[in-house]
């Protein structure tokens, strides 16, 4: 039996339990970076043809007034430094290099080792945040799903909410975006 109970798949392992911690004060996440990659390189030698949906958030923030823009313009590049991380696009010249290395712990070795062991990401899954989606295409040339989408409220709300996701998956189509559907 595997860690939640359930028998492992025929000629396949039991079920891998990993416990991370999830702080924002600037604790890279290395559990969750190094088995993502470790996971890949292990699947892709038992299967090839595997195609991996990576699924993120795609949160944009936008500064209120001066004051702020700062911190602002540090949560959008935060926002990003997991993908950064694991495709192997962080280096001491990345933005954030001076918080990973002085309140992360994170080292230039670290950094080589996830340059020289990127992850293959076919597909990046992404809650829908409204526009963000143009801006991870950009700046990482992958084909995109709506992964996650939520609303609260009435039920009118939920389905007002839901012809707003479609109108915005189309919408990408159109603008000859990848767009690989979405998640059921």
């Amino acid at each position: 039996m595997t860690p939640t109970g359930m028998a492992p798949a025929p000629g396949r392992g039991g079920d891998l339990l990993c416990f991370s911690h999830l702080r924002w004060d600037w604790v890279w996440q290395r559990p969750q970076h190094l088995l993502t990659r470790l996971a890949t390189e292990a699947i892709l030698a038992e299967r090839p043809d595997a195609r991996f949906i990576h699924v993120g958030t795609a949160e944009g923030h936008g500064a209120l007034d001066g004051e702020s823009a700062e911190f602002v313009r540090h949560l959008n590049q935060r926002r990003f430094l997991f993908h950064d991380l694991i495709l192997g696009r962080a280096d001491t010249a990345h933005p954030l290099w001076p918080q990973l290395r002085d309140a992360g712990g994170l080292t230039g070795e670290d950094l080589a080792w996830f340059r020289a062991h990127a992850a293959c990401i076919n597909v990046l899954g992404l809650d829908y945040y409204a526009h963000c989606e143009h801006q991870y295409h950009a700046r990482y040339g992958l084909p995109l799903m709506l992964t996650e989408t939520n609303i609260r409220g009435y039920v009118s709300d939920r389905i007002s909410w839901l012809r707003h996701m479609v109108e915005q998956c189309e919408g990408l189509v159109a603008e000859g975006l990848p767009f690989e559907g979405s998640r059921r």
